[in-house]
């Protein structure tokens, strides 16, 4: 089974070349281009690895990191 990650990325040029990229290489990757959705996505599906942009509309990447790392079920 492939390794899981999710890319969180606003901008759909450089996320989904990201996407392909990573697909390429033999990960299951997913793009998220909502960051306000993006936590409760990765709460849900546990990837091994998220890619996060840090400048984004709704919630940064910085706040995001921050967010996933003090939740128990993201740490």
């Amino acid at each position: 089974m492939a390794v899981q990650v999710i890319i969180v990325d606003n901008d759909p040029l450089v996320g989904g070349l990201t996407l392909e990229l990573l697909n390429d290489a033999g990960y299951s990757a997913r793009l998220i281009t909502e960051s306000l959705l993006a936590q409760d996505v990765i709460r849900g599906e546990q990837p091994a690895l998220v890619v996060l942009d840090i400048l984004m509309p709704g919630v940064d990447g910085l706040t995001l990191l921050h967010r996933l790392k003090s939740d128990p079920a993201t740490a």
